[in-house]
């Protein structure tokens, strides 16, 4: 059954991390140590890009293996439900509900320039080896070969050639190394953020109602004990838990609300604003 399933879907640096915690402090709910990308991409690694097609890339062999694989790590819990948030989940909602019909999806949006100040300190960012060797224990044994290669030219090549910043980071469209070689770093995040937000909220519409919910990080930060009350009656959890209680009750900070202010160049807002300004506008955000 795959009732037990959470997918927190979001572009990145939109406070998945920060939800799943809180969700994982929960007594009934499990998550995995990083993000299973691979594992969502097994079969399909070749491919240059995340925006996998249920109709194009699916086959019930590849469903049936993520499945496995996720109720294996669910049954190691020994809990009643797994959150997974792999952010480039956010380009395949549709291919990730093929293969987890019952699933529940979160789709969590932030203000853009938010998401593209914290995004532009990623993708210059440069990992342990200790996290990396973790991370890989992820990837299917057959899929190894193929992303060993990916990531030698994406971070060692691609910051030799790339002025300090890798080649790609986060959801990755078709197209999208080409576009870092041109664009500046500002637009090319508010790309990433406008790819994202609009995939997943197209994609998430045509999910049952029961099975779908949309959140706002700053409401979330703003309100986290109303929200997170909400968020666990629309999971089927209660929002009485103790741990759960208390992790919203003292974790969850506005601290990145303005952030972006202070760290995005008027030269910045100004890329931004070219690429992903409208998006913002019809989202709502206040363009102070």
């Amino acid at each position: 059954m795959t009732d037990n399933f959470i997918i927190l879907v979001g572009a990145g640096r939109s406070g998945t991390t920060m939800m799943r915690k809180a969700l994982a402090a929960h007594s009934d709910v499990a998550t995995a140590d990083f993000e299973l990308n691979y594992l969502w991409c097994h079969g399909n690694v070749s491919l240059n890009h995340d925006m996998l097609d249920p109709d194009l890339h699916y086959t019930e062999q590849k469903g049936k293996y993520i499945r496995e694989k996720l109720e294996e790590n669910l049954r190691n819990t020994g809990k009643k439900k797994l959150i997974e948030k792999t952010v480039a989940n956010v380009l395949r909602v549709s291919y990730v509900h093929k293969g987890l019909p019952e699933a529940k999806f979160i789709h969590i949006i932030r203000d853009g320039r938010g998401v593209t100040a914290s995004a532009m300190k990623r993708w210059t960012t440069s990992y342990s080896g200790s996290y990396l060797f973790s991370k890989s224990r992820t990837i299917p044994i057959t899929d190894l070969p193929v992303v060993a290669f990916r990531f030698f030219k994406n971070r060692i090549i691609g910051k030799l050639l790339s002025k300090g910043r890798a080649r790609s980071w986060g959801p990755r469209w078709p197209g999208m190394e080409e576009d870092a070689k041109h664009m500046s770093l500002a637009a090319l995040c508010a790309k990433q953020w406008k790819i994202c937000v609009e995939t997943g909220m197209e994609q998430c519409a045509k999910l049952p109602k029961s099975q779908f919910m949309e959140i706002r990080y700053e409401e979330l930060v703003q309100n986290p004990v109303e929200k997170f009350t909400e968020i666990a009656k629309f999971l089927g959890i209660s929002p009485d838990d103790p741990g759960f209680q208390d992790y919203i009750g003292s974790v969850i900070t506005t601290t990145s609300l303005d952030k972006w202010k202070e760290e995005l160049t008027d030269q910045d807002l100004e890329d931004f604003d070219k690429i992903a300004g409208p998006l913002l506008r019809r989202l709502g955000y206040s363009q102070e």
